[in-house]
């Protein structure tokens, strides 16, 4: 079960309250946000996430999934009881999983989908969850996942270092027209 809690209570974790988050925690500890369902909290979650992770990047961040229908973790405890909450926490997914989810769902033009979840991929916990992720992405993207896999990384799907796709295929085109 969950020991100890703690609310920010606000879209943003001050420095401060980050601060104050690194000195209670142990390493492998894991923080689990639950962000309200609004816009302005959950365009904040990179920024949050981010912030603890460059304090404590010994920490696990993981995100609950507010169902439609509840604005925060109030309304879930109110419509759902106590029993519909813990399930929620117990079904919490990474944080970066999360919120590449967001964007996919939230943003219909595919080249801001490509910038936007290369930004969550390159600051992935660690490199399986960024694999997922390639993975995942090249399925919805009807891509092979060693063009994801460069695109996100700029390197080749064997880990080697790759050349710009942009710029090969211009230097192709001159060299065709030479």
């Amino acid at each position: 079960g969950i020991k100890t809690g703690a609310a920010y209570c606000s879209a943003n974790v001050t420095t401060e309250q980050a601060q104050e988050i690194k000195a209670l925690i142990t390493p492998g500890t894991t923080i689990l946000f639950g962000a309200c369902n609004d816009k302005t909290a959950q365009d904040k979650l990179l920024v949050n996430r981010t912030m603890i992770r460059s304090l404590a990047p010994e920490v696990h961040i993981r995100a609950i999934v507010i169902p439609d229908g509840c604005k925060d973790m109030n309304d879930v405890l109110l419509k759902h009881g106590a029993a519909g909450l813990k399930d929620l926490i117990t079904k919490s997914i990474s944080m970066d999983q999360y919120l590449l989810d967001q964007i996919l769902d939230a943003e219909p033009v595919l080249d801001i989908q490509y910038r936007k979840a290369k930004q969550i991929v390159s600051v992935a916990e660690n490199a399986m969850s960024a694999k997922d992720m390639i993975v995942q992405l090249a399925k919805r993207w009807n891509k092979d996942e060693a063009t994801v896999t460069q695109f996100m990384t700029g390197k080749g799907s064997d880990g080697s270092a790759a050349g710009s796709l942009q710029f090969d295929n211009i230097a192709s085109l001159i060299t065709k027209y030479e």
